[in-house]
């Protein structure tokens, strides 16, 4: 009685191999996708891809939410023509206290500083000075050592 059921399941693998892998394995595009993961982060492949999906994202974001920003906000930056005239990152404390003279005048209703100020520096006092009377926010960030 066995024979025949082995036979039979003998003339079924020509079949199973005709079927999709799909149909075999429902997990098989998981497990695929998976392991293409893993390699192509194990070769470093991975960061240069997910740049590419953030600057891609970065450039049809206007096409894809439309912005009505408020004309009030402005976002001043450290870019490379700022490092070109006034030297190196982390800037001096005076610039920061020269840009925040310059605001004042503008009567702001938030100004908010993304840099970490980590050394002390002999242009702090005059910094502190300079944010006395504005509504400034910086940055809080806890460095474990």
């Amino acid at each position: 009685m066995m024979i025949p059921s082995w036979r039979k399941s003998l003339r079924d693998i020509p079949n199973y191999f005709q079927r999709s892998i799909l149909e075999n394995h429902l997990l098989f595009p998981g497990i695929l996708t998976t392991l293409l993961s893993l390699g192509l982060w194990q070769i470093g492949a991975w960061k240069p891809l997910e740049l590419l999906g953030f600057n891609l994202l970065f450039n049809v974001r206007h096409f894809l939410v439309p912005t009505n920003w408020d004309s009030r906000l402005a976002v001043i930056g450290i870019d490379d023509a700022t490092l070109a005239q006034y030297g190196e990152f982390p800037l001096a404390r005076d610039r920061y206290t020269q840009l925040l003279t310059t605001l004042e005048a503008a009567s702001p209703a938030a100004i908010g500083f993304d840099i970490l100020f980590i050394e002390p520096s002999h242009h702090d006092a005059r910094l502190a000075e300079a944010r006395e009377n504005l509504p400034l926010v910086l940055v809080l960030a806890f460095i474990l050592v």
